[in-house]
């Protein structure tokens, strides 16, 4: 139970945290959910590349990826004191209460939804390809033995295959000193409380562009959360859960974040486009991870600006 709740927050702060920082340090606030996954995504995919090319100490790159972190926090602190100087800072007229109603709408749907991943467990049934993807994890997990990232053989990102995601589950298996399956429980917990946060946030910033109610924007996108929960998927197989340990299940959430920084720069262009650069990242970030969401972010956004 330890080692399960280890690993929990072991994936919950790696892959929101870093994000989250960046974001305080740069005091932004809007679509905070989606933009802190993607930052730290792309930390992590980032800063491994390197070491996965050309080999090296799965602990060196532990701790490049915390000097990394500190450093993009210093940087983005810097460069809000420099924006500061220049322009007056915008402070919220909007009650507390009504930025209370979406973040309980969030921990409302991510309780709920723990609570019965818990009880049913990870979707490993046959004809799930869950076992191929696991048996992808072992093969890097076994090239990991001596605690060091082998160079590529120049045919995927890893050894064995060509996404980052069975690296960082192989390298957190050989941290801690466990078996991969015995860590798909809680990975999977955090990487489907993720996408379903994703979807929320991404259909409360939507509904939140129409002039309702702020309670009323906060029940649509749980409609459209557990909407998606029960009717988005493969064959008969939902996708949050078919795919809770697949790597498009990160990819995925990055599809909403570059939709949601092209709307506010349609929006502002004047004053967002620096978001702008987060997108080429994004693409590339997916790319890596599983190049069909890079493929559908290309064609989603071509037909918004159109």
């Amino acid at each position: 139970m330890i080692v399960q709740v280890v690993v929990v927050l072991m994936y919950a702060v790696y892959l929101f945290l870093p994000g989250y920082l960046v974001l305080t340090a740069a005091r932004i606030y809007k679509n905070r959910f989606l933009l802190s996954y993607g930052v730290s995504i792309s930390i992590l995919v980032v800063s491994l590349l390197p070491f996965v090319l050309f080999g090296g100490s799965i602990y060196l790159w532990v701790g490049m990826l915390h000097v990394v972190i500190a450093f993009l926090v210093f940087g983005a602190n810097l460069l809000y004191k420099g924006k500061a100087v220049r322009e007056p800072v915008n402070h919220q007229t909007s009650s507390p209460k009504r930025h209370s109603w979406p973040v309980i709408g969030c921990l409302g749907l991510l309780s709920v939804f723990s609570l019965y991943h818990l009880v049913v467990g990870p979707y490993t049934e046959i004809p799930s390809d869950f076992w191929k993807h696991l048996a992808r994890v072992g093969t890097e997990l076994h090239f990991l033995a001596e605690g060091d990232l082998p160079k590529s053989n120049g045919g995927g990102f890893g050894v064995s295959v060509s996404s980052p995601i069975y690296v960082i589950h192989a390298i957190i298996a050989r941290l801690l000193l466990v078996n991969p399956i015995d860590l798909v429980m809680p990975a999977t917990l955090v990487t489907s409380g993720i996408f379903l946060g994703s979807i929320y946030w991404f259909s409360f910033t939507l509904l939140a562009r129409f002039d309702l109610d702020v309670r009323y924007s906060v029940a649509g996108a749980l409609l459209a959360t557990l909407l998606t929960l029960t009717s988005f998927g493969t064959a008969s197989f939902s996708y949050v859960r078919y795919y809770a340990y697949f790597p498009t299940i990160f990819a995925f959430p990055l599809i909403y974040t570059s939709i949601v920084i092209l709307l506010d720069y349609l929006e502002q262009p004047s004053r967002q486009i620096w978001k702008l650069m987060l997108i080429p990242l994004f693409l590339i970030v997916m790319a890596i991870i599983h190049r069909q969401e890079a493929l559908l972010t290309v064609i989603m956004l071509a037909a918004i600006t159109f």
